[in-house]
């Protein structure tokens, strides 16, 4: 072999071991990328799973947000943008031996909302 130095059974070892290096470098190499590929199939399919799912929980939110809406609008505490006052409650009963007056006692009762 012209350019080289050294017996032909020589270098033929050489290029012999240096081929099966290569051959078990890119094995090797081969094996990483395919486990990589396999991941990232994975991955995609689990980031559009995911995906779905929220743009679903999404869409739930928005129907029972408009649900909500309907049903407040439509509820007979509300007509025609008033709130109608609620029955008494067992609040307005003032318990016995009570010290409050009742202007004081109506700032704590639980039914009386301001709206």
């Amino acid at each position: 072999m012209k350019g080289y130095k050294g017996s032909d059974s020589r270098l033929a070892n050489c290029f012999k071991n240096s081929r099966d290096l290569w051959r078990t470098n890119s094995a090797t190499k081969q094996k990483k990328i395919r486990g990589l590929e396999v991941r990232v199939r994975d991955l995609e399919l689990s980031r559009d799973k995911w995906k779905q799912e929220a743009r679903e929980a999404k869409q739930e939110i928005k129907r029972l947000k408009r649900q909500k809406t309907n049903d407040t609008c439509h509820s007979k505490e509300y007509i025609e943008g008033e709130y109608l006052p609620k029955e008494e409650s067992s609040m307005s009963i003032k318990p016995r031996n009570h010290c409050y007056n009742s202007d004081t006692w109506d700032k704590f009762r639980c039914d009386k909302v301001d709206r």
